[in-house]
């Protein structure tokens, strides 16, 4: 669980640190759409997470209601 989460998070950053001079990882990240994507991200997951966390706690998850979620926070 939270421990394989962090673990990636760890070897992902690691990775993004070791490379960070490497001209294709530049023209990845100096990409427009990634930069929109990365300016755009922060506020999605400030409005969008706890919409998710309140549903996980007051409903029943499984997969349809988890296809609901995702279909409600891009409209909303």
């Amino acid at each position: 669980g939270v421990m394989i989460v962090t673990l990636l998070n760890l070897l992902g950053i690691s990775f993004f640190l070791l490379c960070r001079n490497n001209p294709i990882q530049r023209a990845i990240f100096e990409n427009q759409y990634i930069r929109y994507l990365g300016k755009i991200s922060y506020s999605f997951y400030l409005i969008h997470l706890p919409l998710i966390y309140i549903v996980f706690f007051y409903f029943d998850f499984n997969l349809y209601t988890s296809i609901i979620i995702f279909f409600l926070s891009l409209i909303y």
